[in-house]
């Protein structure tokens, strides 16, 4: 009786909550953590989670702890449709399927690497966006420019974030015309701007 509540001197009955959440297997939903808060979502008395999966295997995200948490009800509502709604507003990558692989390497080598360093290619690939029809970046002038943003304080500091983004294959470094290395990201323009919007 302590739970219910008088306006106006109608007695209200608790409110209710329903989350509808699609994909609960999805990739962004898969760590620990968010399977964790979402069981303890559920877990909550007046709190209702109706979910679907994609994966046949899903139930292998939860531990019999966690599978108690979510206390669900299975109901069989496979639709076979394919998947073009679900994906629509996902990007796709404009490159082949070798190419992709390479491209999710290099999404997860700049998320392994320092902040300062992620800032350092991202200073490279905007201007690069910005000038695409320069063979690619004077090295005085990127180090100019990483020096004005603070990223960079001595030439052999950015060399060195250089030579780990070559030995990646994330940047290319060649001679220009007058002597100059050039220092140049070798990705189209649509897919180079997919990979900075992965690391954001």
């Amino acid at each position: 009786a302590g739970a219910l509540a008088t306006l106006g001197g109608d007695i209200q009955a608790p409110k209710r909550l329903y989350i509808v959440l699609h994909n609960i297997d999805g990739q962004q939903l898969r760590s620990p953590e968010a399977q964790a808060l979402l069981g303890q979502l559920a877990a909550m008395p007046r709190v209702h989670l109706i979910a679907s999966v994609d994966h046949i295997n899903a139930p292998l995200l939860w531990s019999k702890r966690e599978a108690a948490m979510f206390n669900w009800v299975w109901q069989e509502a496979t639709t076979f449709a394919p998947y073009a709604v679900e994906t629509a507003h996902v990007p796709q990558l404009l490159a082949s399927k070798g190419e992709e692989r390479h491209i999710r390497g290099a999404a997860n080598v700049l998320r392994s690497l320092t902040s300062n360093a992620r800032s350092i290619f991202r200073l490279l690939a905007e201007h690069q966006l910005s000038n695409p029809d320069e063979a690619g970046m004077a090295f005085h002038a990127f180090y100019t420019q990483c020096r004005e943003h603070f990223l960079a304080t001595s030439e052999v500091t950015l060399r060195s974030h250089l030579t780990e983004f070559v030995d990646h294959e994330l940047t290319r470094t060649r001679r220009g015309p007058d002597g100059e290395d050039l220092v140049h990201i070798s990705f189209a323009a649509d897919v180079l701007k997919q990979l900075l919007n992965e690391i954001e």
